[in-house]
């Protein structure tokens, strides 16, 4: 199944919503290009070439402790007791029927701290769950952060993935990342809400990222809920667009031997991609981006 903004599994995917969040992609917001800040690794970028497949992210080595991490919320009486209703949907079984307002009463009877320990225990399942099925690539629309470079792109040694977001390839579903100050706990009971927003909501402190999520999936042939071909991962990559990447962008202290040995690279492999780095200005703290491209 092919994904355009379109289809209804994008429409699906684009309007759910809690409170002063608007969930929101690429293709909604009119992005035309995307960056991926990375290290270079001659084997990786090599691989990335010949395959046209890039490497995406485990949930279980992110660098923010709090990402993609689940809590729910349980303020009163009746959020208890809807909380406890949507146990039985997700990894704690109970009675069916008319079985079941006697274990909601019983489960509320035996007070509060046993309600929270069975919700973090569900946490705990989804979270591994999602770490064994779930993959994401971090994108933003910003090649010209100073901090982005130093963080993520070996201190402006690395490099940075330029794609273009097109109307029918993966790049328009990325998500917009939101930045709250406090930690947002969510309902159980608000499917949309654990559908998403655990994903989508990261501490205030990472608001310099602005980052896009592609939300990406372990190939699985007989999952209920399968996801569209282009969104399959294996072995760690997930596949890119034909035409999608359309430069590699270099930073501003890598050295000139890498530079021609990365114009090698492209040259060999994906001719059409373009090459451009960030330079360095002299008298203000900003960078420049530039076209880079030479005969090799």
């Amino acid at each position: 199944m092919p994904i355009t903004p379109g289809s209804p599994y994008c429409r699906k995917l684009q309007y759910p919503s809690v409170e002063h969040l608007k969930i929101t992609n690429a293709w909604l917001d009119g992005v035309k290009t995307f960056y991926h800040y990375q290290k270079y690794d001659r084997g990786h970028l090599v691989d990335l070439l010949k395959t046209r497949r890039a490497f995406c992210s485990n949930l279980g080595n992110l660098n923010d402790p709090w990402d993609c991490r689940f809590s729910f919320k349980i303020d009163d009486s009746e959020s208890a007791r809807r909380t406890i209703a949507s146990l039985k949907h997700t990894a704690i079984p109970s009675p069916q029927g008319p079985e079941h307002d006697r274990f909601m009463d019983e489960m509320l009877g035996d007070g509060p701290e046993l309600l929270k320990l069975t919700t973090h225990m569900v946490a705990e399942h989804l979270h591994a769950d999602n770490v064994k099925t779930r993959r994401i690539y971090c994108l933003t629309r910003v090649v010209t952060s100073t901090l982005m470079w130093s963080h993520y792109a070996q201190n402006h040694k690395g490099i940075a993935l330029e794609f273009a977001v097109k109307p029918d390839n993966v790049f328009a579903t990325a998500f917009k990342v939101f930045y709250e100050e406090e930690f947002l706990p969510f309902e159980l009971y608000r499917g949309e809400d654990l559908a998403l927003l655990p994903f989508l909501i990261k501490a205030f402190c990472w608001r310099y990222e602005e980052e896009y999520r592609l939300f990406l999936r372990i190939h699985e042939p007989d999952a209920p809920h399968p996801f569209p071909e282009c969104m399959h991962v294996e072995d760690d990559r997930f596949k890119l667009p034909s035409d999608s990447l359309t430069a590699i962008v270099l930073g501003c202290q890598m050295s000139e031997e890498t530079a021609i040995e990365i114009q090698q690279l492209r040259a060999e492999y994906w001719p059409e991609v373009h090459i451009k780095r960030m330079f360095r200005h002299r008298d203000r703290y900003e960078l420049e981006l530039r076209d880079f491209d030479a005969a090799v």
